[in-house]
């Protein structure tokens, strides 16, 4: 995707610049400070979940794969429609994409909720 590295799993979802792009961004609403691993599945071995609010936890839980699901429709959009999106495009797909997964599967009553939701969720992380 970022044209710079041979395609692997690895790369794609990890080490790629536009792949660590999101994971800064995600990174950055925490506060945390990480190490990216090696490989995807070391990752997933690392995403410990959340102690305290369930919901919180449950998007928690959803960022890696959804973080993932939006770079591959960005590599096939690329690789097959010959369409790019930049950097600010994909971080605004992928936070539109959490938020209906959030909507979705943590049964948030409407999208204004949803806002006030990921706000909580962003203002627990800065107090870890």
């Amino acid at each position: 995707m970022c044209k710079k590295d041979g395609e692997s799993v690895n790369h794609l979802f990890l080490h790629c610049e536009v792949s660590r792009f999101l994971w800064d961004e995600v990174l950055s609403w925490t506060g945390l400070h990480w190490v990216m691993p090696k490989d995807v599945v070391d990752l997933m071995v690392g995403w410990k979940g959340l102690k305290g609010c369930k919901k919180a936890a449950s998007v928690w839980k959803m960022i890696p794969p959804c973080l993932m699901w939006c770079l591959w429709i960005e590599r096939n959009r690329r690789c097959f429609d010959d369409k790019e999106r930049t950097l600010e495009d994909l971080r605004v797909f992928f936070m539109g994409t959490l938020g209906y997964w959030a909507k979705v599967y943590v049964m948030v009553d409407n999208f204004l909720n949803l806002f006030y939701f990921l706000g909580f969720f962003l203002f627990v992380f800065r107090k870890l």
